[in-house]
């Protein structure tokens, strides 16, 4: 087809670099964190916030507790198959509407030499864990400001 030009068009943002969490020991619950300052510009701030876990399913890495304090992001996890890396990825939904998304990667252990992971029931996202967020008190409103001693 003459004079067609093709173009790149991006229809979704594209994540930035994954960053990688210390590796954890197969049967081992560790609590990871993690600064999001770098993800929220402001004067936004984080409304909504879920993690997902790749690959998913039985035996596989999986979320137990999820917290925001402040700008650090804690979330616990158990299990995972030794060799294997999993991506978690979060979604974040900010107060001006924009919803971000950024992904971390958690290797855990070889124990033995030779030690293989088993094929993942899924190599899709599990379902995701939300993190519940603490209210704010606006006290500029009157039945708020009881609060206040």
């Amino acid at each position: 087809m003459s004079g067609f030009q093709s173009s790149s068009l991006a229809l979704f943002s594209t994540f930035p670099p994954p960053s990688f969490w210390p590796q954890k020991l197969p049967g081992e619950t560790l609590k990871q964190t993690y600064n999001v300052t770098p993800q929220v510009s402001a004067p936004a701030s984080i409304q909504a916030l879920t993690a997902q876990i790749a690959p998913s399913g039985s035996g596989e890495l999986e979320p137990t507790a999820f917290s925001l304090s402040g700008s650090t992001l804690s979330l616990t996890l158990e299990g995972g198959q030794p060799s294997r890396v999993y991506t978690i990825l979060f979604s974040a939904t900010l107060s001006d509407g924009e919803v971000i998304q950024w992904t971390i990667l958690q290797p855990v252990a070889q124990i033995l030499a030779g030690d293989k992971p088993q094929a993942p029931m899924s190599w899709e996202f599990g379902t995701p864990i939300t993190c519940v967020l603490p209210t704010s008190l606006n006290f500029s409103q009157l039945r708020n400001s009881a609060f206040i001693l």
